[in-house]
């Protein structure tokens, strides 16, 4: 882990859209791209708080993330305010697990079907956003960077969180097949994960939780502090949580990892920033470093993961030709 990097180019004449920007990493994002020149757009059910004051090159639009053409409509209003498709893209929005899919009792009305809301608005709106940043991109025909928001939980599974889990991972998986067709294309992607975050989603309620006891463990190692996943305060359960010695994050932490993924351009293709307690990794160079390791040393798979000459796509060469080169993430 090292020390994020809170000195940033300029970013004037860039455009940026964010969704789920109105509160939290997505808001402090916008407001640290403000200050670097860029103008950006927020896409958001709501808009900010009344607080908060939006600087003139930072401007709100109405979004529903699960609307396929309200979010067409956010970059259609990005050419027609800024007269530009945007060339920055975080895909932001996000919410936590909602309903209870698994593990039921007698009373479980197995009849009916399950909210998957957590699937749609963290891996199908995610998705979304990318296919029509990428169009934008390349309607514009320049060069862009595509940010995704993934988690820890993207990374390592979470008690009580089997969707969001589920979703997370598939952002990742998302980002690493896309870091292949980019590139031939003008466009890097790549992905943030952020670990234990003061934001209004840490307090979100967990529908597995049917006490603080039994409430899921944000920890991922089996701690007492699941309890604090009942408070109501961001700013209560951060204090908790760096009591017992847990590492959390503010949102600037995690918005200047962000913004320095969209600053190295080309150079930030295929990252996975792990943000956790102020600090940074690339997760995607150290699992590529290693995949000898879990996929094995021999076989017609290791090589193609490896990039060798078995045929087809090279997998994990920062390629996606086939060649012998290894990762360069």
């Amino acid at each position: 882990m090292s020390a994020i990097n809170t000195s940033h180019p300029s970013f004037t004449g860039r455009t940026a859209v964010i969704t789920g920007g109105s509160s939290g990493i997505g808001l402090t994002t916008a407001l640290l791209l403000s200050s670097l020149g860029c103008n950006v757009l927020i896409g958001d059910l709501q808009p900010p708080a009344p607080s908060v004051s939006l600087p003139p090159n930072v401007v709100y639009h109405q979004t529903d993330v699960l609307s396929y053409p309200s979010l067409l409509a956010l970059f259609r209003f990005s050419k027609a305010h800024f007269g530009v498709y945007p060339d920055l893209i975080y895909a932001n929005a996000g919410i936590s697990e909602k309903g209870k899919l698994f593990g039921g009792g007698e009373e479980e009305d197995i009849e009916q079907e399950p909210d998957h809301k957590t699937l749609r608005v963290d891996l199908e709106a995610v998705a979304n956003t990318v296919r029509i940043g990428w169009w934008g991109v390349r309607q514009e025909k320049k060069e862009g960077v595509i940010v995704v928001t993934a988690s820890m939980a993207g990374y390592a599974g979470q008690m009580g969180l089997p969707m969001y889990n589920a979703a997370k991972h598939g952002c990742v998986g998302l980002v690493r097949s896309l870091r292949y067709l980019g590139p031939s294309q003008g466009i890097s992607i790549s992905l943030v994960a952020p670990a234990i975050t003061t934001t209004p989603l840490l307090v979100s309620p967990l529908p597995y939780a049917k006490s603080p006891s039994s409430a899921p463990d944000p920890t991922g190692r089996g701690s007492s502090l699941t309890s604090l996943s009942h408070m109501e305060d961001p700013a209560a359960v951060t204090s908790a949580f760096k009591s017992a010695g847990v590492p959390v994050n503010t949102p600037d932490d995690v918005a200047h990892v962000v913004v320095g993924l969209m600053g190295e351009g080309k150079g930030s293709n295929g990252k996975g920033v792990l943000v956790q307690g102020g600090l940074c990794s690339d997760l995607e160079r150290g699992i590529a470093g290693c995949r000898e390791e879990w996929m094995g040393g021999e076989g017609r798979m290791a090589r193609l993961y490896k990039g060798g000459s078995g045929g087809g796509v090279g997998i994990g060469t920062g390629t996606g030709t086939g060649g012998k080169k290894e990762a360069k993430l």
